[in-house]
């Protein structure tokens, strides 16, 4: 068993807050620029925030660097919910570190780097060019219980604040992440619903272009992900998700922060 000073909690412990008297500097700068109001429309409020993150009124976007997570979901061995089978996970992780996919084609149109890790691919070995940091081969199925060990929760958190460590050592200022795992829409979708105490049926969508049948199965499933996790502490909660490279992206994220390196977020479907 893991000692209860995980990696994680000790980088949440060196998190300081974003400076906001830096984010006020910027955005009276920005007021006092001879344009109309609104002119710039939503860029000044992220470049306030990317300034409060990084404790400086010059804040800078390069280099960049972006980490995608991948890892296999038990949930998707049948098509309860995808139609796609877990081999496609291995097989985009390839397509992605061969230069092939379209993270690498946009990491290469913006100039970033592109770090892609295994965290728990199921289907076979880790791909040439893929950074092996298996934690486990895949997750359980999330409808039978606990798809992963509170143990696999943090091994997968820890790897993510290691990668962040490892990028902004090598010169990132900003970072952004991604995940590939085939299933892991459902994951996300039970984690949303339970941690931002919404409907499931309303954040649970087609994911990949799943049809009418698969999608009602899909809201289904999750669903009853939910009530299972309904006032559970966050670890037990990603340990019944079982989405290791979502536990990753949180560990980035949280490794990111300690680090006063901002993170650019996307959404899932």
């Amino acid at each position: 068993m893991r000692n209860d000073d995980a990696l994680l909690e000790k980088f949440v412990r060196e998190i300081d807050p974003m400076e906001m008297s830096i984010r006020d500097e910027v955005l009276a700068r920005f007021g006092a620029l001879a344009i109309p109001p609104q002119a710039l429309g939503r860029l000044v409020d992220p470049v306030a925030r990317l300034a409060a993150s990084q404790s400086t009124s010059s804040p800078v976007a390069s280099p960049a660097a972006c980490a995608v997570f991948v890892a296999d979901h038990g949930i998707a061995h049948d098509d309860t919910v995808t139609p796609w089978p877990r081999e496609v996970t291995r097989s985009v992780a390839d397509l992605a570190a061969r230069g092939r996919a379209a993270c690498s084609a946009i990491a290469r149109s913006v100039g970033a780097d592109l770090a892609i890790i295994d965290v728990g691919i199921a289907t076979g070995p880790t791909p040439d060019g893929v950074i092996d940091q298996r934690v486990r081969d895949g997750s359980g199925d999330l409808r039978n219980g606990g798809a992963i060990t509170n143990d696999d929760v943090h091994a997968a958190c820890d790897v993510g604040a290691r990668i962040a460590d490892t990028l902004i050592d090598a010169g990132a200022r900003i970072l952004t992440v991604g995940e590939i795992g085939i299933g892991n829409t459902t994951a996300a979708a039970a984690l949303i619903a339970v941690l931002a105490h919404a409907d499931p049926h309303l954040v649970t969508g087609r994911g990949s272009g799943i049809d009418d049948a698969a999608l009602v199965r899909k809201r289904d499933v999750v669903s009853d992900l939910v009530a299972r996790c309904r006032n559970r502490p966050i670890i037990e909660i990603l340990s019944h998700v079982g989405a290791l490279e979502v536990c990753a992206l949180a560990g980035f994220m949280v490794g990111a922060s300690r680090r006063r390196t901002p993170v650019v977020l996307d959404g899932v479907t």
